[in-house]
């Protein structure tokens, strides 16, 4: 008996390692998505900088004032948007994997408890060990928080970059003398 229960608990340090290394996988994962979508982010950023800067930078060839100020407008925008986006999806994604992380650590000091508690019997053991396993296999399922839908932004920020970048182009002709 006694011999059965050293390999459930030996059983259950392995189970606790295997979390540690899932939760380490987790955060790894976490660090590389965020890196890429801030670079992404920020190029976007850049270029509808650069493309406002350069409307500027002509401000004196402006021959319809309506469309510059609409295409730098737009351009603001879409600058603004892609912030307010960046701080949303970090916001969502640090929720849900803090969620995963809570949920993990507390998986990790049940095992934890039992392999601690040597008083308790064979079945007892069994019993917590399956009841921890049951909530382990439930870690990952979709009850956190939901991702939001990033096809809607990043749309909406091309979009505006793109009328913002037609509109101050169309800022430089004179249409008048054009038709005349």
């Amino acid at each position: 008996m006694e011999e059965e229960k050293k390999k459930l608990v030996e059983s259950n340090i392995g189970w606790i390692e295997h979390d540690l290394r899932i939760m380490k996988d987790v955060i790894e994962k976490h660090g590389r998505v965020r890196k890429g979508a801030i670079q992404y982010n920020y190029e976007l950023i850049t270029i509808a900088g650069i493309v406002a800067g350069f409307g500027f930078t002509g401000i004196g060839r402006v021959e319809t004032i309506f469309a510059f100020l609409i295409g730098e407008a737009l351009l603001f925008s879409a600058i603004v948007v892609d912030l307010w986006f960046v701080k949303k999806m970090f916001l969502d994604e640090a929720k849900l994997f803090a969620t995963y992380i809570d949920k993990l650590g507390k998986a990790i000091n049940k095992r934890r408890s039992i392999s601690l508690n040597i008083k308790s019997t064979l079945d007892e053991m069994k019993k917590s060990m399956n009841e921890i396993s049951l909530e382990e296999s439930k870690i990952f399922d979709d009850d956190g928080p939901h991702n939001i839908n990033s096809d809607v932004f990043f749309n909406t920020i091309i979009c505006l970059f793109i009328f913002g970048t037609t509109s101050l182009l169309l800022s430089f002709i004179n249409f008048y003398q054009l038709f005349n």
